[in-house]
């Protein structure tokens, strides 16, 4: 996929997006950092064959799989996942000599709080 935008955004967690541009919508995929795990994520997941049912989630597009070490990132299906998911969005993969990447870092100001509320 040429080019590629890494889109870095810190809210409640750290999530990175990947997609030709920095918009949500042109997403492919994206990594949510979370305390005991990352998701890896597919923004229109929900149009992914998902014949075993390792894809999680209930929200009309995004699905994600959740990744607790290293050896989850070796299972074949994570390769199918990705591979599909750049041609349904019509990306082709980029050689090496095409690749550029940019980096967008934004970052979210958390809620500002009120007498009595804490944040979680």
């Amino acid at each position: 996929m040429a080019p590629c935008c890494e889109y870095i955004l810190e809210v409640y967690i750290i999530a990175l997006h990947y997609g030709p541009t920095h918009r949500m919508k042109d997403g492919i995929c994206y990594i949510g950092v979370i305390k005991d795990h990352v998701n890896l994520g597919f923004i229109r997941g929900s149009e992914l064959a998902d014949p075993q049912r390792i894809l999680e989630g209930t929200g009309k597009q995004m699905r994600h799989i959740k990744i607790r070490n290293m050896s989850d990132l070796l299972r074949p299906a994570i390769r199918a996942y990705l591979q599909e998911a750049c041609e349904r969005a019509g990306y082709e993969v980029a050689t090496e000599k095409e690749r550029t990447v940019t980096t967008v870092v934004k970052r979210k100001s958390l809620p500002k709080r009120t007498a009595g509320t804490t944040r979680v």
